[in-house]
Formats: structure tokens, sequence, C-alpha cells
């Protein structure tokens, strides 16, 4: 009696392995089991997904291999054995110092930064916009103008306007439909210029002379075209010098003929003007100390010499704002010819 129960429950447990095959005896059936052999390695990923030693295909697509039946593995930048690698951004090489990092919005390499407001609050924006804010800032305090006394002026005297970082001023950005303030520290900051308005973390209004003194210098910052999202753009009562950046036509959302969306009237920066620029958006320009277009060599004077230097910059495919006589952002034979009807004109 015994002896046919003991078969019985022999008989019982083998029939149960049959049903429920647990590679890994981690009590799972394999059926149900996404790691079989308990690896670490998901079945689906695995090579071999019922041999918990290997899990992964080496270079010469041999399971658990080391590359050796192959002669050996290349790195992403074909070099045998060799330790590059790509990060998230698709940059292969050896230096872990400069993988890409995620922004603030969550994306590889973006270029959204984190930007204090308050001690307790901040918000993610473009790094390009606040990078284009803080040029004006640069060059304005570079510039050390000096056409005010603080005696006189009060705190109203500086380029930038000292008055945008006072913790009482209506002045600065707007996020979201939320208004930002001042810190007061003694520093304009990016978000302290001006009127701004700013949307899913982009700049998209900039008035900095409309309503408000910024007192701007030095030249207009290069960078300008990162303003990728800017539909409006006030710079007018300035004090910038130089010339106009060529950069600043590539605005897709500026209606560069409507004077409350785009305007740099009363500043002394030079002609030429980019072409892109309407005569209404530079209206009553101090420019009597700019050299004259075509003055290349900047003597005063327009002459030969000046033809001269414009043909070199022709050849050596550069640029040159005074060269540019029709103001179209290209040095060519057309600017050549220009210069040349000028210099007639002129009785050179």
């Amino acid at each position: 009696m015994w002896t046919a129960v003991i078969l019985s429950l022999v008989l019982g447990l083998e029939a149960q392995s049959q049903r429920c095959l647990d590679t890994d005896a981690d009590g799972v059936c394999d059926n149900d089991d996404p790691d079989d052999d308990n690896d670490g390695y998901l079945d689906e990923e695995d090579c071999d997904p019922l041999n918990g030693d290997v899990a992964e295909y080496d270079c010469c697509g041999v399971c658990g291999g080391d590359g050796s039946q192959c002669g050996g593995c290349a790195d992403c930048a074909g070099v045998p054995d060799g330790l590059a690698y790509v990060d998230n951004c698709g940059v292969c090489d050896d230096n872990p110092s400069n993988d890409c990092e995620q922004d603030c919005e969550g994306v590889w390499g973006g270029l959204s930064i984190w930007v204090d407001i308050t001690m307790n609050t901040g918000a993610c924006l473009h790094g390009g916009d606040i990078a284009v804010l803080q040029a004006f800032i640069d060059n304005s305090s570079a510039s050390e103008i000096t056409w005010c006394d603080p005696e006189t002026d009060g705190t109203y005297c500086g380029s930038p306007n000292p008055s945008m970082d006072d913790v009482t001023s209506w002045t600065g950005a707007t996020i979201d439909g939320e208004p930002t303030a001042s810190n007061g520290n003694g520093t304009i900051e990016p978000l302290e210029l001006g009127i701004q308005t700013w949307e899913d973390g982009r700049l998209i209004s900039l008035m900095c002379g409309a309503y408000i003194y910024c007192q701007l210098s030095g030249e207009i910052p290069n960078n300008i075209h990162q303003l990728t999202e800017i539909e409006t753009l006030r710079l007018e009562l300035n004090y910038f010098t130089g010339f106009i950046p060529q950069e600043i036509c590539g605005f897709e959302y500026v209606d560069y003929d409507d004077y409350l969306a785009f305007d740099l009237s009363y500043t002394p920066v030079c002609p030429p003007f980019p072409d892109c620029i309407p005569d209404s958006a530079v209206n009553y320009m101090d420019n009597e100390s700019c050299d004259p277009v075509g003055d290349i060599n900047g003597d005063g004077e327009l002459n030969i010499v000046d033809i001269v230097l414009l043909v070199t910059v022709v050849f050596d495919s550069g640029y040159e704002p005074l060269a540019d006589a029709n103001g179209d952002g290209v040095i060519n034979v057309v600017d050549v010819l220009g210069l040349v009807s000028l210099l007639i004109s002129a009785g050179g």
C-alpha cells in the first residue's frame, strides 16, 4: 500500500515538473518568467535566455564571446579594442567629461537652462535667449559711457540703467503670465533688462526703448540671431555704437515694417543699415561721428585706396560693414560698382 502511495507522489511531482519548467528555480514558471535564467537581462534581450552566464552578443556575433573570434572589436571610431563610445547626443569619443546632458526640459543636448527668479523659485528658459540678454548687459558695461553724473542724475545714471535692479521697479520679465521682480543685488541681470515676455521658455518680446530707458550702449550683440521666437523687438533711444549686425534680419516672426514691433530709432549706430530694416525703424539716427560708407580704411576720405581694399575684401570672401554699399549683407562686385559710383560723384 505505501509503495503505491509513494509511486503516486513521485509520478505527480514528475508530471508537475513537466507542466512547469523553472530554469532559475525562483518559483515562477519559465512561461511566466520574463528572465528565465535570472541574469538581469530580459529573455527578449538575452542571446541565451536559459544560461545565466551569458547574455549579450560580442562584436563578432558570438553569444557571450569576447571578440576574439573575429580579431577584436572596434569602437565607434573604428579603433580596434578602442574605448570610444556614442553618448546620448550621438557624439563618439572616449571623453566622459564632454558627454551631453539633459537640459531642464529633459532634452538631451538641449539649450534650456534653469534661471533663478527669487531665492525660492526659478524657471526653465532657453539658454540662447538668456545669452543675448547677457550680451546686451556685458557690452553696455564694457562701454563705460560717461554721459551722466551719478551725483546729479541719481540712480538712473549708468549703462545699463541701474534703476532696473530696484526691487520696486515695474520692469522685468513676465513668464507664462506671471510677473517677476528685481532682486536689488546691485547687478543688472538678464530677466531685469527692460520689459520682457516669455512663453514656453522662449523670449517673444523685448522692449528696451519703449516705456523704459534701458540706456544700453556698446555694440548690438552679434548673437542676437538666437532670439528665434522673438515677435517684438524695441531698442530705440539707446546709445549703441558701431553697426547693426546683419543677423538682425533673420527673425521669422517680426514684422519689420510695424514700428510697434520693431524699432531702432534715436540710436547712434552707423550706416549702412541691413536691407531688412525700413526707414521707419531708423528715424533720427545720430551718426555724425560715423565714417562715410566706403571709407574702409577709416581715414575720413573716400578714394582709390578704399576701392583697392574693397576688392581685397571681395576676394577674401570677408565682410566689412563700410564696404557694404547696398546694405545687403554680402560684399561682392555690386558693392565695388557702388563704391566707384560714390567716388565719381564725390569727385574723387
